[in-house]
């Protein structure tokens, strides 16, 4: 009887692995394999304590996959002081969906990185929205183009070319050199080369696609050597070598961390709004502490037509 006891507690499954079978269950798409001490759910289960995240759990696990709102509701009931950030918010639904969002860091794992707060917040509220993803959803694309203006039209086409090419070549790449895609990441290197060497870089990849070459890197590399990186004027420079100084002295306002990564963040944005965003952090900052809210300055914003 004891052997037996022990051999069933063995066998039962953790609050994260019923979550994936409910998933499962529900035609949720199959997650990539990532080991138990990196998982988002393992993480957010220590983030939150197992009490906390095991009725969250246990509440979208006995949900019907019919009740689109289930991992929503089951947050706010749970879990929620978790409203206020966006990025909480995308994991905990990513997790109740027995995916494996890559949302770890301040940036939210990337997502964040090439989107102002309001917009980042706007975009997790419209993937979020229509419940867990079925197979071949596009909701990460729709929902990217209801957050930006319609230049971006052309590379989100550019990134849907780039994501065909990652969804083929990624299994068939070498071990040392993995192919992975994030839709956000792609937007942002689009954001600083030309538009035309995107699309010409996208093409490029493809063509592994139909030479059979997927596992070259030297393909890779060459296509990559035909990206052009749109120029820096001097005072967009000065601007943000200006705008991460007054970040380092007074943490909060988003900078872009350094020189290239201001000039991607803040590339699709007018001169003028830029610089105007620039002095409203440095009014800001002038009185720091915990209170200074330097997201008043992002509406300031304007994006170059």
């Amino acid at each position: 009887m004891v052997i037996a006891i022990a051999i069933l507690a063995g066998c039962e499954k953790t609050p994260c692995e019923n979550l994936r079978v409910h998933a499962d269950s529900c035609d949720t798409p199959a997650s990539r394999y990532v080991p138990d001490t990196q998982s988002s759910c393992t993480l957010s289960r220590e983030k939150y304590g197992p009490e906390r995240f095991d009725l969250f759990a246990d509440c979208v696990i006995d949900s019907s996959c019919d009740t689109l709102n289930a991992v929503q509701q089951c947050r706010e009931t749970h879990l929620p002081d978790t409203a206020a950030s966006p990025c909480e918010r995308f994991t905990l639904w990513g997790v109740g969906c027995g995916m494996q969002p890559t949302t770890e860091g301040p940036d939210c794992g990337g997502f964040a990185n090439s989107l102002t707060a309001p917009a980042f917040e706007k975009w997790v509220d419209c993937v979020t929205e229509e419940g867990c993803p079925t197979q071949n959803d596009q909701r990460y694309l729709t929902c990217i183009a209801e957050v930006f203006p319609k230049p971006v039209e052309t590379r989100l086409n550019t990134c849907n070319k780039i994501k065909r090419w990652a969804d083929t070549c990624g299994p068939l790449a070498p071990e040392d050199s993995p192919i992975g895609f994030n839709l956000v990441n792609c937007l942002g290197q689009g954001q600083v080369v030309t538009d035309a060497s995107f699309a010409d870089y996208a093409d490029c990849l493809l063509a592994m696609i139909d030479a059979g070459r997927c596992s070259s890197n030297t393909d890779r590399v060459l296509c990559a050597v035909s990206l052009e990186v749109i120029p820096l004027s001097e005072e967009r420079e000065s601007k943000c070598t200006e705008v991460i100084s007054l970040g380092e002295a007074c943490p909060g306002a988003v900078t872009g961390n350094s020189v290239s990564g201001c000039a991607q963040l803040f590339s699709r944005f007018t001169d003028a709004s830029f610089a105007e965003y620039v002095a409203c952090v440095e009014k800001v900052g002038q009185n720091c502490n915990e209170s200074a809210d330097f997201t008043t300055c992002l509406p300031l914003l304007r994006f170059t037509p």
